[in-house]
């Protein structure tokens, strides 16, 4: 192998670990779903963005994370069954990391 690839490849492999040590895209919503009443977690219910295909089920915890939103105005959306659903107004702007938490009511049926 010729000295300049070598080279090529050290600057190749250097180049790698520099762009993963800067993230891309920072945009992203974090949070916990919980039930209003107790305060206990929900587990698998979907939290989405609306009109896109950006969603997450939560984890045992209720916890949800939303990594790599395009920058924009969103409708942020949870619901699961036996709740009634929850529709929140977002909007991501560059660098843009929030915390959500959602408490989910009941759906009594009558």
């Amino acid at each position: 192998m010729s000295l300049t690839k070598i080279i090529t490849t050290i600057f190749v492999i250097g180049l790698c670990f520099f762009t993963k040590s800067f993230p891309q895209n920072l945009n992203s919503i974090e949070g916990k779903v919980t039930d209003a009443k107790t305060g206990k977690p929900i587990e698998y219910a979907t939290v989405f963005l609306s009109n896109t295909s950006i969603g997450v089920l939560t984890n045992k915890n209720g916890a949800y994370v939303i990594k790599n939103i395009p920058i924009g105005g969103y409708n942020l959306v949870c619901v699961i069954i036996g709740y009634g659903k929850v529709v929140q107004a977002v909007k991501i702007v560059k660098g843009n990391n929030q915390k959500i938490d959602i408490a989910l009511d009941k759906n009594l049926l009558t």
